[in-house]
């Protein structure tokens, strides 16, 4: 369901930055399981997601600061 989402901000902008944000409580498992169907974006949309991105804890704390908000909540 995540590739049809991301096929036409991809095919905008092909290196677009997906942005994953795993639950602090998901299993390492489930984190591979979406890079697996990312990794399916030629097969499945015709455009490979090239770009994928993990923001570490200072990076979501900085955007906090200068945003007023947590995006990920």
């Amino acid at each position: 369901q995540i590739l049809p989402y991301l096929q036409p901000k991809l095919e905008r902008w092909p290196d677009k930055p997906v942005i994953l944000y795993p639950d602090p409580e998901a299993d390492y498992e489930d984190m591979i399981a979406v890079y697996d169907v990312l990794k399916q974006g030629p097969k499945q949309i015709g455009i490979p997601v090239r770009n994928i991105a993990i923001p570490t804890h200072r990076e979501v704390d900085t955007y906090v600061s200068i945003f007023g908000y947590n995006p990920f909540d």
